[in-house]
């Protein structure tokens, strides 16, 4: 079962009031509408270390708060769904 008609999820990015991604580089797009984005890099030295290196430094070219484990990423979550389009926390 498919939520969207399509497999390219950039036109669909303006009807969500958040994004939660790990390493996509969606979220500079996203920037874009001005609203939350909760990264979620759970496995990031996994990843780097057996996957590939990352170009930068993922820490200063992602904004906003980085949930490291799931609970982390629910309270981060929450936070969004409390104060709104408008959160801009860390």
């Amino acid at each position: 079962m498919r939520f969207f008609p399509t497999e390219n999820p950039y036109p669909l990015l303006r009807h969500f009031d958040f994004l939660s991604t790990d390493y996509s580089s969606i979220f500079f797009d996203y920037l874009l509408l001005d609203r939350p984005i909760v990264f979620f890099p759970f496995d990031l030295e996994t990843f780097v270390r057996n996957s590939r290196a990352l170009r930068y430094p993922y820490d200063e070219v992602t904004p906003g708060p980085k949930a490291r484990d799931f609970e982390e990423w629910l309270l981060q979550l929450s936070r969004v769904r409390e104060e709104g389009p408008r959160w801009g926390g860390n």
